[in-house]
């Protein structure tokens, strides 16, 4: 890839990372303070993070590695559930070509339900005390 067309990926995922801002801050809310915006926008940078930018929707997701097996998390969603649902294909795809072997999502509860229709169940619930 050339110094031009890097350049040019570059400018594209910054746009649609601000398109999307309102996706992700929105989402964030529900993260307690873990990350901010800027946060996001450097992990995805940093290729920490895989960026899934739709129309009206986005998606973050990062490889989990364990001693025995590799997880393609889902890290962050928000935006139109329809089209998030709809881009499950794709991603059950490249967690397949990243050698994955589950998909995880930590969220709130309403994920449980859209996702039970493509084969995903509840295994854990999180919960949490700031001290």
């Amino acid at each position: 890839m050339t110094d031009n067309s890097l350049t040019n990926v570059v400018r594209k995922t910054l746009d649609d990372l601000d398109r999307l801002r309102p996706h992700i801050e929105a989402a964030l809310g529900y993260a307690d303070g873990t990350h901010t915006f800027d946060d996001i926008t450097g992990m995805v940078l940093r290729g920490r993070l895989r960026f899934w930018p739709m129309l009206n929707s986005v998606m973050l997701t990062e490889i989990l590695e364990y001693p025995r097996e590799k997880h393609y998390h889902m890290f962050l969603g928000g935006g139109d559930l329809t089209e998030i649902l709809a881009m499950h294909p794709e991603v059950e795809q490249a967690a397949r070509d990243a050698g994955c072997c589950k998909l995880t999502i930590a969220g709130r509860r309403g994920w449980v339900k859209p996702l039970a229709n493509h084969g995903w169940h509840e295994q854990h619930t999180v919960c949490v005390k700031r001290i």
